[in-house]
């Protein structure tokens, strides 16, 4: 009798599945409008469309950068390396993810966004102090997730321009759609010679008297991609996708601003193809799903003929191999005939396993070091959905483990002398979250959650000489809170938007792992750090009158190292500086020429303050504030726009780390030609 009792509750739940014959079933979900599409409603989010990635001199990480909570930080100009911290995190503890394909290597290190071209991306939907149970695993400092776009209809996009230190770019589009199918190719090229001036102090920080104007050297870059993206409908409610994106990218390592080199270089090459398997309303059922199989592969070459950067002559191939496969699914199931009350449970699974094998020049391939690791997340989520009070309820659980394998040959002792060894981590994560919507135009938000990074190869095995892994490491650990309002009325005309978010933040993160210096000159990896990070970021968009777009942020964050150590205990952490703001005000108006069209102008100001470059808070960065201004014109029924950008108008001297200065004033002008301006995207939702 308790068998079929069981069943009989199994039959019951996929009766209530299915829809009331008497009205027709509408599955919960958020009401998506121009300026918010994000997935999961209750968490931290901040949607950037296409629309905000149309700036001359524009790349991915740039675009981040003026959201609230976000700092990108940059080795050189536009093209060079960049790393995404949300609320204080590290670039690792941010994981990034193409049409849901996770792009954090295993083997350590942030995502380099600026290897992400703007030509093919729809929207951007950032994560903060979290990731949604559909993502498979945790993130301690959130998830930025990248969605390229999907062609409803024909749409041809080609693209040129180029300015200062030898600036270029050049990206082409096209694609095309109906109701059952679409296809792309999407080709980006982004070059600079980065040839700026800056000023060097000699190394003398305090004594101006040998400072001297140079010319950065060895700076230039060269990035190019193609990426190949299909759908079709294999029937009701099934969708299979198909995305292959290839990135090569050669630049020079221009090194520490005091000692320029002139022949170091990186060279790296990357293909990622995935599959996608959606599926909706399965079976007549309310049960939906999403499949993503992918394999990755990449090649990484540093070579440095005289040893410049390093301590000796090197030349470096490094291989990654990466395969996985992300799933998860949903069954809503209402809870009365009414339809107003409806309980979702949830699964996820994120399986990963990763091959890294560390070569160079001369090497065989008997001889090269490998080190793998395996990665399983898998958590299951119940969400319940309030129609009445308009009240979402989110509870998560996960477990999370990783297994990590060292294979030394014998005659590698110059990679490691570690001996072969396998380690295992193991982690349980949660989250709870509440969105409430009964007052009019406002949500509320609440998010209590626990994350972790696990030890990268590097922590755990790696072996320069000057530098030690720990195979004994724990995983990092973080609890976030926050709470938000969201804002946007319904205005007086439907052309006219404006929102408005702030939320209150704190974080907590314990067994930081960082690299200690011992009396012998050798840095190993231990969980020594803590921090404790609070602060608020309030972020708006406002667009009124036919005429003025309005888009700001701000945060507050001050981030506080927890360590034991005396000298370091409650400073504010390096490159996370306590104040952050962006604002950027743009006219426009109607142009009619032969056709048409629309031109504008905007003025934006970043400011950056409180930022130290040292744990001990005895190097202070500069307050930096850089103003820009550009003008655009789109003419011909807007099949055509010109724009022409200037960026640090001022000229300061500025730079995110010590040592690599950034540019200074510089303008950038691009000509556009798009033919199919219809073009209307069905990206789907991340």
């Amino acid at each position: 009798m308790r068998a079929w009792g069981w069943w009989g509750a199994l039959l019951g739940l996929l009766t209530l599945a299915s829809a009331p014959e008497d009205k027709p079933m509408v599955l919960p979900q958020v009401i998506v409008d121009g300026q918010s599409k994000a997935s999961d409603e209750t968490a931290s989010n901040t949607v950037v469309d296409r629309s905000q990635m149309e700036d001359a001199a524009s790349d991915l990480p740039e675009v981040l950068d003026e959201q609230p909570g976000m700092r990108t930080s940059r080795l050189g100009g536009p093209g060079s390396f960049s790393s995404m911290a949300i609320r204080g995190s590290t670039g690792e503890q941010v994981n990034v993810y193409l049409d849901g394909v996770p792009l954090n290597s295993g083997v350590g290190g942030p995502v380099d966004l600026s290897s992400i071209p703007l030509g093919p991306v729809e929207r951007v939907v950032i994560y903060r102090g979290l990731s949604p149970l559909s993502f498979g695993a945790s993130a301690m400092g959130g998830v930025v997730s990248v969605r390229t776009r999907t062609p409803a209809s024909t749409i041809f996009e080609l693209r040129g321009g180029g300015g200062s230190f030898g600036g270029r770019f050049g990206p082409l589009y096209l694609g095309a759609g109906a109701g059952d199918w679409s296809g792309s190719v999407a080709i980006d090229y982004q070059g600079s010679q980065g040839g700026f001036s800056y000023t060097s102090d000699g190394g003398t920080a305090f004594d101006t008297s040998d400072d001297q104007v140079v010319q950065r050297s060895n700076n230039q870059v060269d990035s190019g991609s193609v990426m190949l993206k299909g759908s079709v409908n294999l029937g009701p409610g099934l969708t299979l996708g198909v995305t292959n994106f290839l990135h090569l990218k050669k630049l020079g390592v221009a090194g520490h601003g005091l000692h320029p080199t002139v022949s170091s270089s990186l060279e790296s090459v990357r293909n990622l193809t995935a599959l996608s398997l959606r599926g909706t309303k399965v079976a007549g059922t309310s049960f939906q799903f999403a499949v993503t199989p992918w394999v990755t592969w990449s090649q990484l070459r540093f070579e440095d003929p005289l040893g410049e950067v390093g301590i000796g002559v090197d030349d470096t191939r490094d291989r990654h191999v990466s395969t996985g496969l992300r799933a998860n699914g949903s069954l809503p199931l209402a809870l009365d005939a009414g339809l107003n009350w409806w309980l979702t449970p949830k699964v996820a699974l994120e399986l990963r396993h990763e091959l890294f094998t560390a070569g160079g020049g001369g090497v065989s391939t008997d001889d090269v070091a490998n080190s793998t690791r395996t990665r399983l997340s898998a958590g299951v989520g119940l969400e319940c959905a309030i129609e009445p009070v308009d009240t979402e309820v989110i509870a998560s659980l996960r477990h999370e483990s990783s297994w990590s394998r060292l294979s030394t040959p014998e005659n590698r002792d110059d990679l490691t002398r570690e001996e072969p060894r396998n380690t295992s981590v193991d982690a349980l994560t949660w989250r709870l979250a509440l969105a409430q919507r009964s007052i009019p135009d406002v949500k509320l938000t609440a998010n209590l959650s626990k994350s972790v990074r696990m030890p990268s190869l590097f922590e755990l095995f790696g072996n320069t000489g000057g530098v030690l892994g720990n195979p004994s490491l724990l995983p990092e650990a973080g609890m976030n809170v926050d709470l938000g309002v969201v804002y946007r009325p319904s205005l007086s005309s439907s052309a006219n938007v404006w929102s408005l978010e702030l939320y209150a933040f704190w974080n907590q993160a314990d067994d930081r792992i960082q690299f200690v210096r011992t009396s012998q000159g050798v840095s190993v990896a231990q969980n020594i750090a803590s921090s404790e990070i609070y602060g608020a970021e309030l972020g708006t968009y406002l667009d009124v009158w036919g005429h003025v777009r309005v888009r700001g942020s701000v945060t507050w964050m001050p981030a506080l190292n927890r360590t034991p150590i005396p000298a370091y205990q409650g400073n504010q952490l390096p490159n996370r500086p306590v104040w952050k703001g962006y604002a950027r005000l743009e006219s426009y108006w109607p142009l009619e020429i032969e056709g048409e069209g629309e031109v504008g102008i905007h003025i934006d100001v970043e400011a950056l303050a409180k930022n130290y470059d040292d744990l001990a808070n005895l190097i202070e960065f500069p307050e930096r504030v850089l103003v820009g201004a550009g003008l655009y014109a789109t003419f011909l029924d807007r099949q055509w726009r010109l724009a022409i950008d200037g960026r640090n108008l001022g000229d300061a001297s500025v730079q995110d780390f010590i040592g690599h200065p950034l540019p200074g004033l510089s303008v950038m002008a691009s000509l556009a030609w798009s033919p199919s301006a219809d073009d209307v995207s069905t990206g789907a939702r991340p």
